[in-house]
C-alpha cells in the first residue's frame, strides 16, 4: 500500500492493478491522473466571454451609420493569451510527469530484473 505523502507512479499503479495486486489507492491515483489529463484538454474550451461582430449598415443614407449585429462569437479561455500560456504550461508539466513516471518505472524494472536482485 502506498503511504500518504509519497508521489504516485502512473505506470507502476497500472501494472499493480493489472496484476491484481493493487488496491483502492492505486485505482484512485490512476483515476486522478486520467481526470487531470482530460480536464487539461477541456479547460481551454470554457467560455469566458463573447465578441460581437458588426455587419453591414442598414441605412444607405450618406452620413448615417446604423450597423446590425451579424453574429456573436464565444471567446474561450484557450483563445486568450494568458489562457494559452497557462494551458501550455499545465500540459508541459503533465507530459513531464508521464515521461518521468515511465523512466522511473523502466529503471525499476531493469534494476529488479538484474542478476542478484531476485
Amino acid at each position: 500500500m502506498q503511504s500518504p505523502g509519497h508521489p504516485s507512479n502512473t505506470f507502476g499503479d497500472i501494472a499493480t492493478l493489472a496484476t491484481g495486486q493493487g488496491g483502492v489507492d492505486q485505482g484512485y491515483a490512476v483515476a486522478v491522473d486520467t481526470t487531470v489529463h482530460g480536464l487539461s484538454n477541456l479547460a481551454p474550451q470554457i467560455a469566458v466571454g463573447t465578441a460581437v461582430t458588426i455587419g453591414r449598415a442598414v441605412s444607405h443614407t450618406p452620413g448615417v451609420y446604423n450597423p446590425t449585429t451579424v453574429g456573436t462569437t464565444t471567446v474561450t479561455a484557450g483563445m486568450t493569451t494568458a489562457g494559452k500560456l497557462l494551458f501550455q504550461g499545465v500540459e508541459g508539466i503533465l507530459t513531464g510527469k508521464v515521461l518521468l513516471d515511465a523512466g522511473v518505472y523502466l529503471g525499476a524494472l531493469y534494476v529488479c530484473s538484474s542478476p542478484g536482485n531476485t
